[in-house]
Formats: structure tokens, sequence, C-alpha cells
């Protein structure tokens, strides 16, 4: 396939696309996602730690690292990853095709222009691009512990700062801890548990919220009870902080929500979300129970822990 004749999707697009363009009619690959998603200071802002975990397989972004990179990105962003083919058919890079462009760690270019990008700053002469196949790349390193590693690194400039947020999930009721990093303070949004897995219901307040904030954040990490922000960056991001906004207001507004939130869970445990983060860890060390546990739970969201 030569590179002017490929198509706008070589195979399928991932779920999270098809949201964006379904709820935000953003369409993947128009000036407007483009301008959205990618620039090359929000993928530089993370080199330092993208540098230092590719440091693992003793690689670089363009030095036999392009696969894992062109992995994180697909996980963040969807899309399909392709192969770069030089002149002697051999695949020379992995990238990430969403729409009409392609991106890796230098950020995302039409195809052309993305092409033309490569060639220059390598040297070499690109022919075709297509889906990467088994055999393609060897020297370059797989290793599924770093992808969520790079995922994490790429994502981590992009989270909101306005709010963290983490999952407590239990048997019989799931717990969605916000902490408004300004000032201090938390609240949690109480409800059922099974969210993710099939006892969702559309009634109930905290999956509504999960609904709001979930595409734009890790959703991953978030119901795998990991720290985690609110992407600004996301089609849905503004409509996710606002669901914030308004969940963390009105909790704080009610000071209880029917059973359903108990915005004063760390203050009634004896703890206090006051302090370094090293000291509440001390803490979080020192008592036991649930004083203790909500000690390490400000730990964590202060200091952003995965």
């Amino acid at each position: 396939m030569k590179i002017n004749e490929i198509s706008e999707n070589i195979s399928h697009t991932s779920k999270r696309l098809r949201d964006i363009e379904r709820n935000k009619g953003v369409k993947p690959g128009t000036d407007e996602w483009f301008k959205l998603w990618f620039s090359l200071p929000y993928l530089k802002e993370s080199a330092d730690k993208v540098y230092d975990i590719l440091d693992n397989v003793e690689c670089g972004p363009f030095d036999g690292g392009c696969v894992l990179v062109a992995q994180a990105l697909q996980q963040i962003h969807g899309g399909d990853i392709v192969v770069l083919v030089n002149d002697k058919g051999i695949a020379d890079h992995a990238a990430v095709k969403v729409g009409n462009n392609l991106i890796d760690f230098d950020g995302a270019l039409p195809v052309k222009q993305f092409v033309k990008r490569f060639e220059d700053n390598e040297h070499t002469n690109i022919k075709s691009i297509r889906p990467i196949q088994k055999g393609d790349l060897p020297e370059a390193p797989r290793d599924k512990e770093l992808v969520p590693q790079l995922v994490n690194a790429l994502t981590e400039s992009t989270l909101s700062e306005g709010y963290k947020i983490q999952l407590e999930r239990d048997p019989n009721m799931y717990v969605l801890h916000i902490l408004d990093t300004k000032t201090g303070k938390r609240t949690e949004v109480r409800g059922k548990s099974g969210y993710e897995s099939g006892n969702y219901d559309p009634n109930d307040p905290l999956h509504q919220l999960l609904d709001k904030i979930g595409k734009a954040s890790n959703i991953s990490d978030l119901i795998n009870g990991e720290v985690t922000g609110i992407n600004v960056k996301h089609p849905d991001g503004e409509r996710a902080t606002a669901a914030a906004d308004k969940a963390f207001n009105e909790n704080f507004a009610d000071g209880k929500k029917k059973g359903k939130s108990r915005p004063g869970r760390v203050k009634r445990a004896g703890a206090s979300c006051k302090g370094s983060v090293s000291e509440l860890r001390r803490k979080a060390k020192k008592y036991s129970g649930e004083r203790g546990k909500m000690y390490h739970w400000c730990a964590n969201m202060k200091g952003g822990k995965k």
C-alpha cells in the first residue's frame, strides 16, 4: 500500500474513539480533534520519565523503543499500530494511525508530513505504511509491564491538578474518593457495586458520575483502585471536570447526601490530610484501623501514588 493510498481506517478504531465521535461530535483525524489531542510539547513534558522507563530495556523512543511507545499511545488514544516500511521492504519504525494522522514520540502529523519528518530525522526513505505484523521490528523490545508505565508517563502531564480520584471497591458498595488538590478538602460518592461487572445501574448517582468522568480519566487504573485524575485535553475533559465539581460542591453543601456520600470520613476517623506525603505515611504506619487507612489514603491522594 502506498502512502497516498492509505484509507482513513486501516482496520477498526477503538471504542474510545467511537465514544469521542458520538458524544462530542469530534471525528478522529479532523483538525479539531488533531489540535485537541496532539502537540509536541504535550509529549516532551514527559520526556525524562519516558526515557527512564525505556532505559530498563536499554533503548529510547527511536532506537528500539518505538513499539513500546506505540503500544502506550494506542492505549491512550486508540487507533492502529502501523509500521513505516523503507525502500528495502523492511519495517523501520512503529507509530499509531488515528484517522488521517500518524503519531509517535515526536508528536502527530498528517501522514505525508509525518513520513517526511521521519525521513529527514532518520535519513531514510519510506515507501509504504501497513499494519504491524508478527516478525516486524524483531529487535524492538516487547514488555507488557512497561506499557502501563509509559501510559502513565505520557498522560501524567495532562491530568487535571484540580481533582485526584480513587475508587474503593467493596462487594456491597463502591466509594469514589475525590480530593481537591487546591484546598486539600475531600469528599466521597457512594453507590452500588458491580459498575464494570454486570451490575450497572443508570439511575445510581455513582454510576452516573463514573460515566461522565471515566472517558477523561484512566478508567482501567480507576477501576483497579489506583489514584488518577482528569485529562483536561480529552474531548470529555470539560464535561468530566464539571461533573466532579458538581459532585464535590453538592456533597459539601449537603454535608451528607442520603447515605450516598460522607465527606467527613477522614475527620470522623480522627485523621487529617494536612501535612507532607512522608508525614502522612508515617502516621499511616503508626495508627491501625480506619484511622491508619485514612492516613494512607490521604498520602496516596496527595502524592498521586500509582
